[in-house]
């Protein structure tokens, strides 16, 4: 059974919660100065780095018990922001849509992007430190 830690996915979903309003209102704001493929493109390419990190740790042959404690604290938390982020950038890419609607969806795109940036990150934190309690632990 997975061990979620301190607040599993809910800090990431809090922060999404934000940074999904600071990025909608954002671009309501400043829709004229901003380049709207710019914004799906560069939210796509970080997703879907997000997801080859992810798929590259499972498919990892000398996957110890700490990588996998890792992924089964945060996997499911890339996984969900990696694929509400694909979904609504598709729905942005296809959608014409007036100022208001965009910049709701914009909004939920990045409330699923930094969902998928906070987990990796914390994905990330819990490797390394993983690997230097083992390290510092054994003496090396």
């Amino acid at each position: 059974m997975c061990n979620k830690g301190l607040c599993g996915c809910a800090c990431s979903l809090t922060l999404g919660i934000i940074g999904g309003i600071i990025i909608g209102v954002a671009y309501f704001f400043l829709a004229a100065t901003l380049s709207l493929p710019v914004i799906l493109w560069t939210a796509f390419g970080l997703t879907l780095f997000a997801l080859a990190a992810l798929i590259f740790l499972l498919n990892n042959e000398d996957t110890e018990r700490k990588i996998d404690r890792c992924i089964c604290k945060f996997g499911n938390c890339i996984l969900i922001g990696v694929i509400g982020t694909l979904i609504f950038e598709l729905i942005l890419a296809v959608i014409t849509a007036g100022v208001v609607v965009t910049a709701i969806l914009i909004g939920i795109a990045g409330a699923f992007f930094v969902i998928a940036l906070v987990s990796l990150i914390r994905l990330i934190f819990c490797l390394v430190n993983a690997n230097c309690r083992k390290h510092y632990c054994m003496g090396e």
